[in-house]
């Protein structure tokens, strides 16, 4: 059986605006404001849970890896609980995107939270 694993996070829906929430989330459990604007930096979201947390925590002068380590699960529960609030579809690109696999009568798979985390639970 063929099958192609994609992760949703830029591919089917613009999720930055959820996931800065989550990382926000995140920084004012530590005391700290919101250090991540929904707008400026949405780019970052894309480049993961981990990058948003550091950035804030540079911003606020407050880096510590360990705090990365701590925050990065509570930010993924975050973005998993309220996930959908404010992220938006690419339209009808997702049918550009799944109609090649759908007539090739590929499995699809969608990873929500990136390949990597797939991985690491022992997808196959």
């Amino acid at each position: 059986m063929k099958s192609v694993v994609f992760d949703l996070d830029g591919t089917l829906a613009d999720t930055s605006e959820d996931l800065i929430a989550a990382a926000n989330a995140c920084f004012e459990g530590l005391g700290l404001k919101k250090m991540l604007d929904p707008i400026n930096d949405a780019s970052v979201a894309f480049q993961g849970g981990r990058a948003m947390l550091k950035l804030g925590l540079e911003r606020a002068n407050s880096f510590d890896q360990t705090k990365i380590d701590k925050q990065y699960p509570i930010l993924l529960e975050h973005y998993k609980k309220n996930e959908d609030l404010a992220s938006l579809s690419f339209g009808d690109n997702r049918q550009t995107v799944l109609l090649p696999y759908l007539i090739l009568n590929i499995k699809l798979t969608c990873c929500l939270f990136g390949l990597a985390q797939l991985f690491a639970f022992g997808a196959n």
